[in-house]
């Protein structure tokens, strides 16, 4: 039971920061809003751990509990006023399929559960990577920073530390042995990744059709395993799914106190791994060079333009961990493009494309995925123009933007067989994009399926009163419960 305190005190941290942020204005149902404080609050935690071993030499269970409690009471102090107001405007919504839907979460719960057991170490690179840096973290004392530079090179002494420090609390508040602390950690993120996909598309979309997509995922074989094989992936995959609904939100009620969430969870997933940091950044060009691009009018660009410090402000308190980390502490990267100046790059080239794209092919068409893969494209076709549609597009540019540095990282290939890192590497790849691409797909389906988008063709762009965003974003009626066209009604926030 002691192995439920740090997560209850990373909940509480998450949902206090949240109402602050969001300045008591929740347009998120409940699901959306717990399963977003628990994943910030997580995150959080790990950040503030990582500080204070940066303040005080080192492990102390003293001090990051103290940080901890702090932290908490300091925004409890903050809400006090609105606390209780803002847990009874939590918007829950009951209906046939909670009761089902909860039965086979919990069978879910217990299938994952009884899988991780299964791997009890995780994977490979779970005991030889996260695992040992967090035994790493909790017994070296002062001597912790030689993370970086005394283990052995498989470590990877340039990656991030967000999961280790996240085990690190996880440990630090509870008895649960060491070995089991990471176990549990996968568990939650396997299953806060469906719950938050459950909940963004409960945003648009029915009861049963959200549930129906988040349930695709713990159908999967694949995704189960892989889930609860203790990598970083699976925690990219929440922060990864967590940026993309945020950032959607954000432009749908150019809501100021959204933009700066969804930096805080873009600097957390920076922390995560080097491909977390990547899509950090390409997920705020995206979404800056969306506002600059959409149409609106006068008023509505400068709420648009205001964003965009709301979301760098929230960025730079989270990503503030990597950027210390990467100037100060961990070594260069050697193995992303060529490593070093000179190195013959033996894939740059026709034939190294075939081979990726062979690779992809057959990674797509594999077994392991029981064809979730063509499930999604099926899907993609259903939505047709929908996908290109207002604040879709954000997502569309940052998926082609990340498969583009991907392709580039692949055929800068020097210190590997290009073959065997594909087939290493896409597995796991293509697993922390999945929940992501699932929202996105289901997202851009039932967001519009009332209203059939119509944007201007090309020789009408020069007419200034065909604004893409006139419709303006719905309301908070519509948001929580979709309804017929005709019902709703333009609101502009």
């Amino acid at each position: 039971m002691t192995a439920a305190i740090p997560l209850l005190a990373s909940l509480a941290l998450g949902y206090l920061t949240l109402m602050t942020v969001l300045k008591g204005v929740n347009r998120l149902n409940g699901p959306l809003t717990l399963v977003l404080s628990a994943g910030l609050g997580i995150g959080l935690n790990a950040i503030i751990t990582y500080y204070g071993f940066l303040l005080f030499g080192g492990f102390g269970r003293g001090m990051i509990a103290e940080l901890t409690g702090g932290a908490v009471l300091v925004l409890v102090g903050i809400n006090a006023r609105t606390l209780a107001a803002q847990a009874r405007n939590l918007k829950w919504r009951f209906s046939l399929w909670s009761i089902p839907a909860g039965i086979l979460w919990g069978l879910a719960l217990y299938v994952i559960v009884f899988m991780a057991y299964r791997h009890p170490y995780g994977e490979w690179d779970a005991w030889a990577l996260y695992n040992m840096k967090m035994k790493f973290l909790i017994g070296s004392g002062e001597h912790w920073k030689d993370i970086f530079t005394r283990l052995h090179w498989y470590t990877q002494p340039d990656y991030p530390l967000l999961l280790p420090f996240i085990n690190v609390h996880q440990f630090a508040l509870s008895q649960t042995a060491q070995a089991v602390v990471p176990l549990i950690t996968g568990v939650v993120f396997s299953m806060l990744i469906v719950w938050l996909l459950f909940g963004a598309l409960r945003q648009v979309a029915p009861a049963y059709v959200a549930f129906f997509a988040s349930f695709l995922l713990l159908v999967n074989p694949f995704y189960v395993f892989q889930g609860t094989s203790q990598y970083a992936d699976t925690v990219l995959a929440f922060y990864l799914l967590a940026s993309v609904v945020c950032l959607n939100l954000t432009a749908l009620h150019r809501c100021r106190g959204m933009a700066t969430v969804s930096g805080l969870v873009m600097g957390l997933m920076s922390f995560t791994k080097n491909e977390g940091l990547v899509m950090s950044i390409l997920l705020t060009g995206s979404f800056g060079l969306y506002l600059l691009c959409r149409r609106v009018p006068a008023a509505q660009k400068k709420q648009d333009l205001l964003l965009i410090p709301c979301l760098l402000l929230g960025y730079a308190v989270t990503s503030s961990a990597t950027v210390i980390l990467k100037l100060f502490l961990a070594p260069a990267n050697k193995d992303i493009f060529g490593g070093a100046a000179g190195a013959e790059m033996e894939y740059l080239n026709m034939n190294g494309l075939t081979i990726t794209a062979q690779a992809l092919g057959k990674e797509l068409t594999h077994q392991r995925w029981a064809l979730m893969w063509w499930f999604v494209l099926g899907l993609a076709v259903l939505a047709n123009r929908r996908l290109f549609y207002k604040e879709n597009k954000i997502y569309l540019g940052f998926f082609a933007s990340y498969l583009g540095v991907l392709l580039v990282i692949y055929l800068t290939t020097v210190n590997f067989d290009l073959g065997w890192r594909l087939k290493s590497t896409l597995p796991r790849i293509l697993f922390y994009l999945l929940p992501t691409v699932l929202f996105a797909v289901n997202w851009a389906i039932y967001r519009y399926r009332h209203q059939p988008p119509t944007e201007p063709l090309p020789a009408a762009q020069n007419e200034e009163q065909l604004d893409e965003e006139q419709v303006g974003p719905p309301d908070e009626a519509m948001i929580q419960e979709p309804q017929p066209e005709e019902s709703r009604e333009s609101v502009t926030r």
